[in-house]
């Protein structure tokens, strides 16, 4: 606001502005909300009217609650000035801004909306307590209302919002800003309207979080509903602080509720309210309701003026500490006023309270002196014959405790420059008509015209009974100080008449200090008693014992030293210690730590208790030393470790000092041989000798002396089989599970537990192998309904489940792909390697190792040779370095299918414009019949043709043309590139810096190494087949580059690729078999691949599972039953 420019302002902007304006005030029966309107009538007398939303209430209409509140002594001022008829343009409108539609009837809101010009919303609940799901409707849900209806608004200039300084309580400084919000006001207001009160109210303080009670948490929620809003209306939010009585017009002192500040002055004056829980040093931040009127309408037209600032803290915070107004000060004006200047008439007891720090030298007090004292009233008034109050008064007050306890205690920081600008602003005139600023405030005399209008407006009490209720004050007052007198001669004498009269006088004790144990290093725990394990009988048997052996003709101090050995003794023969360290401490801990993290403890706690902003500061400074401190000592603490790690570090040594301590009962040996009866070498670990076992069990896998795997089997099919009962359970033909979820239970429990480890027990016997093979089978017929008679091989036809065979070959051929990708995996040269053919190959007897078992395996599936993999290594840029690459998917918001080609092409060419100074490259990739795939770069002066084997999928090879054109662009000078291509997989694939894949690593490189060197490029998603030129050059590049005998060879597939080549080729090996082997399956299901429907009841899918497979209780019930075939 720092552009506002004061030459442009005019003496009477802020009353023309409200020129014949209409306006409407929500909350306007409130203490606000009367101030307001109050002065705009009497401010702003050519306003045509304000409307103004009032419910009906207690039998009243809202014109006659309008009407109560326009004759109350408020308005009598401006009525005497004016006449009369000047409060004739307020206006009711019944409504409830609690309820949906605020309750207007279509009449009252078609007339808002074609009249409102201005919109100051006030209505809400400032009860604390208030329950969540009335405050939430009213505050926040009537908030998004009225933003509705102010949607509707043809003549809208402004919306105000008014809320509280105070709904940020989590913020030590507030500024005027939009602060995010607690919850999602959405989801509160349509969790209010669908649960209950009960059901909210176990709620309320989680939704709440960080919210103190549940009016801060609705005004922050509403703030955010406004906030939504400030691009579509023009909305402002107003935070006023606490609001106090008027100060000067039109009635200094008037205030016409308890509520705030003003119920604690009268409770306090009344002598009912005795003690309070509350910083003595604490500066009240308030304003006056007057001030706070004022300023609503200076910001607001500041607003329709400017149009710049959209949040205002109407505070106080400079102003109070400069005039020293603390709480401690508060109460001794008050206290002073209602003794000697006005008293209230009707007291409890002399008005003689004080402010706590400690909460329980509070609640002491509150129960002494507030609680039991009402109590004793309340039963006097009960024997009497009248109604008992005092006791809910208390109530009511404690509370308040409750609530105002939070506020008391810690000290915000109010950020009003906004504010204060605006307020710089005002001409002499307009100064004095719109008062804001603190000049001529005298706090005692403000004070004083407080208690008189709480005597006058609230208490109803005239002001001719104050000589008289002084001097009952006064009387009260030496009352006080006897009863005090006595009270405590009384408790004096009560107390020491135990000490004066008897032999048991009090016995000074001093804890003699004992020289630390230097055993126990820095760091360590010192040992304490462990009184868990203690054997208390023994222990009491031991003393009882010995206390007969106590020598009593010794001194005093002989004997008590006796004593305490006795004592002593018993507790470590029967109690004992614990151990030095109870706990392994972390490796880099030392006592710099300890002292640093000491110091920040303690100056948390200084700004825990103080809340200023010196302390705050300490204790961020102490919170930046420790985490350096730790910081450092964990740097320091590996720099030594790893110092340790060299070639001449012994393992025991190692081993010994981190941690790694092999056991030498849990360690066992096993020796590998075919021939039985040989002796083994003996092992010994820390100079035991180890046990030789015949199996060991290594990362989930039974190893056997014979490498025979019968011992790993046999336990893998005893584990299956309590899966295998599982299925049977759920398996019932009639109310069984579908047979989709059987078969996804199998592939989740049974099959992933035969695939583990299968690499290498698969090199087992063959017969070995048929009990996981039988095992298989079962869990298909399960699954499926079918019987025992059913043909295996339709079984995995119609599951859609290969042989347990073909799965162990596929398993094999993904380990060696895996492995290939790793050049440096010393497993990669008994993968592939050929020494040991001729061998085996005389010694067919022994079982072949994995590399010959890969070549067989090649051979069973029909493919030629294993494919060239791609080798993964580490990108060169680590993940954090590399920059962030975001696609450009623009083009991706018209599909093909409902946009016109042309349409596409017209905003390409727009993103041609917006990048003119780049030069395009376009790739593309193609996959012919024969399974080879191209790939092209395109662009200006630019034509590089790629072919791939035929294991490669055509996302290899739009990958390999993305590479390729990043390394053109490092041979090219320009600095700026765009490179277009159709392949959205691949620049999703992009979005992932942590891929595994690489040829993505090997972009991610290249283009790492772009951006450091000044060129930017950029990746645009471009759809295929629409037109582009570009693209549809790259395509024909890609297909040429199939045939072509220019294209460069790429001989280099990723593993996933592979991998996909040997699933096809078991795919089609066993589609091979299956049409070999004729069932009566096969006449309805041709392919192994295919999928064949099934109805949604379990009973029918198992009827026509069996009836596909040809086995029924009707066809094959014989074999079951063990009789002869049924005969036609």
């Amino acid at each position: 606001m720092s552009d506002i420019n004061n030459e442009n302002l005019l003496p009477n902007r802020i009353v023309d502005l409200f020129d014949k304006k209409t306006i409407l005030v929500t909350g306007g029966s409130g203490f606000v909300g009367k101030v307001l309107i109050e002065k705009l009538l009497r401010s702003c007398t050519s306003l045509e009217k304000i409307y103004v939303i009032i419910r009906p209430k207690k039998g009243k209409t809202a014109e006659e609650r309008l009407q109560t509140v326009l004759n109350g002594s408020l308005f009598d001022c401006v009525k005497k000035r004016y006449g009369p008829d000047i409060v004739k343009k307020v206006q009711a409108v019944p409504g409830d801004v609690s309820t949906p539609n605020l309750g207007l009837s279509l009449v009252n809101r078609r007339k808002l909306t074609e009249e409102t010009e201005i919109i100051y919303h006030s209505a809400a609940t400032v009860k604390f307590e208030e329950p969540l799901k009335s405050t939430v409707l009213l505050n926040v849900r009537g908030t998004k209302l009225m933003l509705e209806l102010a949607k509707e608004c043809k003549k809208l200039m402004v919306f105000s919002y008014i809320s509280t300084a105070y709904c940020h309580e989590d913020q030590d400084i507030v500024f005027e800003k939009i602060y995010t919000p607690p919850a999602d006001p959405h989801q509160i207001i349509a969790l209010c309207e669908w649960l209950d009160d009960e059901s909210l109210s176990v709620l309320t303080k989680r939704l709440r979080g960080r919210s103190v009670n549940n009016y801060t948490f609705s005004k922050a929620l509403a703030e955010t509903l406004v906030a939504e809003e400030m691009d579509n209306l023009p909305v402002i939010i107003q935070r006023p602080s606490a609001i106090l009585p008027i100060w000067k017009e039109p009635i200094p002192g008037w205030t016409d509720n308890v509520n705030g500040p003003a119920g604690l002055f009268i409770g306090a004056g009344k002598g009912v309210i005795r003690t309070m829980y509350a910083r003595p040093d604490i500066f009240i931040d308030c304003l006056p309701v007057d001030v706070v009127a004022n300023a609503l309408i200076l910001s607001t037209a500041c607003f329709c003026i400017y149009k710049k600032q959209r949040v205002f803290n109407l505070t106080a915070s400079e102003e109070t500490e400069r005039m020293g107004v603390t709480t401690e000060k508060v109460l001794e004006m008050g206290r002073d006023i209602i003794n000697n200047k006005v008293a209230f008439n009707t007291v409890l007891w002399y008005p003689n309270g004080s402010l706590k720090q400690c909460r329980i030298h509070h609640y002491f007090d509150f129960f002494f002196f507030q609680l039991v004292p009402a109590l004793m009233v309340d039963a006097i008034l009960f024997i009497i014959g009248s109604r008992p109050f005092l006791f809910k008064i208390q109530k009511r007050i404690w509370g308040g405790y409750q609530v105002l306890e939070y506020y008391a205690n810690r000290k915000w920081n109010f950020d009003n420059e906004c504010s204060k600008v605006a307020r710089s602003f005002l001409e002499p005139a307009e100064k004095k008509m719109f008062k804001v600023d603190p000049e001529g405030f005298d706090s005692y005399d403000y004070f004083i015209q407080c208690t008189l209008a709480c005597r006058r407006y609230i208490m109803k009490e005239p002001d001719e009974d104050i000589p008289a209720a002084l001097r009952r004050m006064k009387m009260l007052r030496y009352l006080d100080m006897f009863c005090k007198t006595i009270f405590i001669v009384g408790l004096f004498y009560y107390l020491c008449r135990w000490v004066l009269g008897s032999d048991h006088l009090p016995i000074k004790l001093d804890l003699l200090s004992q020289p630390p144990n230097p055993n126990i290093a820095v760091g360590q725990f010192k040992p304490r008693w462990n009184l868990l394990r203690a054997n208390w009988n023994e222990y009491q048997a031991e003393i009882d014992q010995n206390l007969g052996s106590l020598n009593t003709n010794m001194s005093p101090e002989s004997v008590l030293s006796q004593l305490n050995h006795l004592i002593v003794s018993a507790a470590h023969n029967h109690i004992g210690k614990t151990k030095l360290i109870p706990r392994k401490t972390v490796p880099w801990w030392n006592v710099e730590c300890a002292e640093a993290l000491r110091k920040s403890k303690r100056a948390f706690n200084v700004w825990k208790r103080k809340k200023s902003q010196d302390s705050f500061i300490e204790f961020k400074k102490f919170r930046t030393q420790t985490r350096l401190i730790i910081k450092r000592a964990k740097q320091n603490s590996w720099m030594s470790f790893v110092s340790t790690l060299h070639s001449n570090t012994p393992t025991k040594a190692w081993s010994e000092n981190n941690g790694v301590r092999f056991s030498v009962e849990k360690t066992k040996c096993i020796c590998f041989s075919q021939k039985s009866g040989q002796l083994p070498p003996p092992l010994q670990l820390q100079g035991i000798n180890l046990d030789y076992v015949p199996q060991a069990k290594f990362l989930g896998v039974l190893f056997d002396q014979h490498l025979s795997w019968k011992p790993h089997i046999d336990h893998l099919k005893a584990t299956c089989l309590k899966i295998l009962d599982l299925l049977k359970v759920l398996s019932h033909p009639i109310w069984g599970a579908d047979t989709q979820i059987l078969l996804r239970i199998y592939r989740t429990l049974l099959r992933p537990k035969l695939d583990y480890g299968a690499v290498a027990y698969s090199a087992c016997r063959p017969r070995l192998l048929t009990p996981l093979i039988t095992l298989q089978n079962s869990a298909l017929r399960i699954a499926l309904g079918a019987f025992r008679t059913s043909p295996v091989i339709s079984l995995y036809s119609i599951a859609k489940e290969p042989p347990l065979l073909f799965r162990f070959k596929y398993l094999q051929l993904s380990f060696a792909a895996n492995t290939s990708r790793n050049p440096s995996n010393p497993v990669l040269q008994h993968v592939f390697t050929d020494r040991l053919t001729i061998l085996f190959d005389r010694k067919r007897h022994l079982i072949p190792p994995i590399s010959i078992r890969l070549q067989q395996d090649l051979v069973t599936l029909g493919v030629p040779s294993f494919p060239a993999i791609l080798p993964y290594e580490f990108a060169t840029p680590p993940p954090w370095l590399i920059p962030a690459l975001r696609p450009d998917t623009t083009l991706l918001q018209f599909p093909k299918t409902n946009t016109p080609a042309s349409a596409i092409q017209t905003e390409f060419h727009t993103l041609q414009v917006t990048c003119s100074d780049s030069t395009f490259l376009y790739t593309d990739a193609s996959k012919s019949v024969t399974g080879v795939v191209g790939s092209a770069v395109v662009g200006p002066s630019v034509r590089r043709l790629l072919r791939l084997p035929s294991p490669a999928s055509v996302f290899t090879g739009e990958l390999y043309a993305l590479l390729q054109a990043c390394k053109i662009i490092t041979t090219m000078s320009a600095s700026k590139y765009c490179i277009c291509t159709d392949s959205l997989t691949s620049l999703s694939a992009l979005r992932n810096i942590y891929s595994t894949n690489p040829l993505i690593m090997q972009i991610f490189e290249v283009w790492t190494m772009l951006s450091n060197s000044g060129k930017t490029v950029r990746f645009i998603f471009v759809p295929s087949h629409t037109g582009i030129s570009g693209n549809e050059e790259a395509d024909r590049a890609a297909k040429e580059a199939v045939e072509s005998e220019s294209a460069a060879e790429i001989l280099l597939v990723p593993a996933p690729d592979a991998k996909s080549l040997f699933k096809q080729a078991l795919i089609q090996k066993w589609q091979t078999d299956w049409t070999s082997t004729p069932t009566a399956l096969q006449q309805i299901k041709p392919e192994v691949n295919c999928i064949l429907p099934l109805p949604p009841d379990r009973r029918d899918q198992v009827v026509l599972t069996r009836l596909r497979l040809g086995h029924t209780r009707l066809t094959h019930g014989y074999l079951l039953n063990r009789t002869s075939p049924a005969t036609c």
